[in-house]
């Protein structure tokens, strides 16, 4: 395997790398389909709610971890993710993040209340803040903002109607069940950028087993691609940011993990400038409760 080298991560490769990872990983609830649609007679069942934790390999070296929470109870839905930067990467680049997405389920449909976001990259906070109104219109405020962080402002009319990450992943939990092919796109925005998430179905394999993660065996694969509409910096010298990386196809493992769960995304696989990346499922656990990881705590800054 590669190993990282120079150029190293600059924060804006860094945030793209771990919001694409969390995005993605948010399939890991993206398969509970069978907690997420439940028959009539369960559509008032009891909470039901899980973690999944997750491994992040970049050019063969530990990069980030991160854990997603998934909790469902009766119309209501809460989706976290919480994430940092791991080994000697996170020893050059510290890095944390939390989101939280909360809102109402009807069916197939979501519609989600508000959505929160932070991260901290050497002590400096960078927030996201989604409210959404009955009318498909959508309240951002974010720090820094668009001018503040040279990048285009997102017009107000491109985002009605659309879903933060969290919940665009949890929607395609409600397009994909055991009769369908992972076949859908989701309309996606987080406070900064606009995009649309296009997934395809890529049928089914067999993992062989691995150190790394905790899964062996057949898979259903689903193939992603985040189309880029509005929002994004065009950085000539970000490994992220090159015109390949607007096509780059993004591959998703999903297998059924603990027997009383809906199968999970057990393996998320891309690549970029520094070479392929690698995102493993490391353990899975039910919740007794909606998931509540702590939120971030910016650090004092010295006189």
């Amino acid at each position: 395997m590669h190993r990282l080298g120079k150029p190293f991560l600059s924060f804006s490769d860094l945030s793209a790398s771990a919001r694409i990872m969390i995005r993605l990983a948010g399939l890991t609830v993206a398969f509970a389909a069978m907690i997420a649609c439940p028959s009539a007679a369960d559509e008032a069942a009891s909470l039901r709610a899980g973690k999944f934790s997750y491994e992040v390999y970049i050019g063969g070296t530990h990069a980030l971890s991160f854990d997603i929470g998934l909790g469902l109870a009766g119309d209501r839905y809460r989706v976290e993710a919480i994430g940092h930067t791991s080994g000697i990467i996170g020893y050059m680049i510290p890095w944390q993040s939390w989101n939280r997405s909360e809102g109402a389920r009807d069916g197939l449909s979501l519609k989600p209340d508000f959505y929160h976001s932070a991260n901290i990259f050497r002590g400096q906070l960078r927030t996201a803040n989604l409210d959404f109104s009955p009318d498909g219109s959508v309240v951002a405020t974010a720090i820094p903002n668009a001018a503040q962080d040279e990048r285009e402002r997102v017009p107000p009319e491109q985002t009605i109607g659309t879903l933060d990450n969290l919940s665009g992943a949890l929607s395609l939990v409600l397009a994909l069940d055991a009769h369908r092919p992972c076949t859908v796109t989701v309309r996606g925005y987080d406070g900064r950028r606009r995009y649309d998430v296009v997934v395809r179905d890529g049928g089914s394999e067999i993992l062989p087993p691995t150190e790394f993660g905790m899964f062996s065996g057949r898979a259903t694969v689903c193939l992603l691609m985040v189309r880029r509409l509005a929002g994004f910096k065009n950085d000539p010298h970000s490994l992220y940011d090159q015109p390949e990386d607007r096509e780059r196809v993004y591959t998703i493992w999903a297998a059924q993990i603990l027997p009383n769960l809906p199968p999970v995304a057990v393996r998320i696989e891309g690549a970029n400038k520094l070479g392929p990346w690698l995102i493993h499922l490391t353990k899975a656990e039910p919740l007794a409760d909606l998931p509540n990881f702590p939120q971030l705590q910016v650090p004092a800054t010295t006189p």
